[in-house]
């Protein structure tokens, strides 16, 4: 996240959307026992609101979790829950950025990372920082819509 801030200074950064439901889904396996039922209703009832509102979402689940049933076990889960999504306040506007037409998920992004690290580690390879740093980016524009815009700039 931080190298990320330093890199695109006003960037929006987004909780991939498969992470914030797998700390709701660890909450409610804890709170109501692996494989049950009311794991999988509460899960999906956390899924739903953090989907639509992120944080506020979040707050609601644990709130509605908790005036069901307040116990130390449920309070401990649900205090590890908060504790992780807390560090992803604003990166958790899912319905926003849907409607502008962005991603949610980091998954390609994720990928292309991957790909990149795969060629500059082939056997034999052998890459000076300052020319991996540009293969990396030049992979990264490859992958996006800002390739042709990048090459028009170059001529």
């Amino acid at each position: 996240w931080n190298a990320a801030s330093v890199q695109f200074p006003g960037c929006r950064q987004v909780l991939d959307v498969f992470h914030a439901p797998e700390h709701v889904g660890a909450a409610a396996k804890a709170m109501h026992g692996e494989g049950t039922d009311a794991a999988a209703v509460s899960f999906e009832s956390g899924r739903a609101k953090v989907l639509a509102d992120g944080w506020a979402g979040v707050c609601r689940y644990v709130g509605d979790e908790l005036s069901r049933e307040d116990t130390p076990a449920r309070r401990a889960a649900l205090h590890e829950l908060i504790g992780y999504m807390k560090n992803h306040v604003g990166r958790m506007d899912y319905s926003s950025r849907l409607a502008e037409g962005r991603t949610i998920g980091s998954g390609l992004i994720e990928g292309r990372v991957k790909t990149v690290g795969l060629r500059l580690k082939a056997r034999g390879a052998r890459w000076v920082e300052r020319n991996a740093e540009g293969m990396a980016a030049l992979v990264g524009l490859s992958h996006g819509t800002l390739w042709e815009h990048y090459w028009s700039l170059q001529a």
